[in-house]
């Protein structure tokens, strides 16, 4: 099954016309380093590719380099134009956005030795309203909205029946996720 997900997904990503990169590097409950790569693209007819196209574990560092060598054999192993990509949405991490060795400065790289427009290199927008959360002072309203999430998803029970009373109003989200905290970009742009 996982074979042909991943045949379906190179078969649609062949027909894109251009596409954009989300690379997103945490940590996993074991400290192990995870980098997930969603691909966002487009074909001739309008219609939209969404997904997940990989998630790398690296074991040792978690460099520019590092992570821009997981992307490109994900970007190659998906056959992939890289005339293609349009842009590429990051968390601002230094590892991702430093104006020396980040992702972002070696793709660059890759595409000027082939002589391809450089991607534009966006903040991820989920990080970019934290961030202005933090820098609103909105500490006390944020503080009792996380302990109720962190209640929440930290007790089996509870997280079961607020998932079951979600279900029941029918909305829109299904679930919640815990709550993690996000950095300023990085200053070496």
């Amino acid at each position: 099954m996982g074979d042909n997900l991943h045949q379906h997904l190179q078969n649609s990503s062949k027909k894109l016309c251009y596409f954009s990169l989300a690379l997103d590097e945490s940590n996993d409950v074991r400290d192990s380093a995870q980098l997930l790569i969603f691909i966002h693209g487009t074909n001739y007819y309008f219609e939209v590719t969404k997904e997940l196209a990989a998630l790398k574990s690296i074991k040792a560092t978690t460099t520019g380099e590092d992570i821009y060598e997981k992307v490109r054999q994900t970007v190659n192993d998906l056959e992939l134009d890289w005339a293609k990509l349009a842009s590429v949405t990051t968390d601002g991490a230094p590892s991702m956005v430093g104006s020396m060795k980040g992702v972002v400065v070696r793709i660059n790289q890759e595409m000027d030795e082939h002589n391809h427009s450089r991607p534009i290199a966006i903040h991820c927008l989920i990080h970019q309203q934290a961030l202005c959360y933090k820098s609103l002072k909105w500490d006390s309203v944020m503080k009792v909205v996380v302990s109720c999430v962190n209640f929440i998803r930290a007790h089996a029970l509870n997280h079961r029946q607020f998932q079951e009373f979600l279900s029941e109003l029918n909305v829109a989200h299904e679930d919640i996720l815990y709550h993690t905290e996000v950095r300023w970009p990085s200053r070496e742009f």
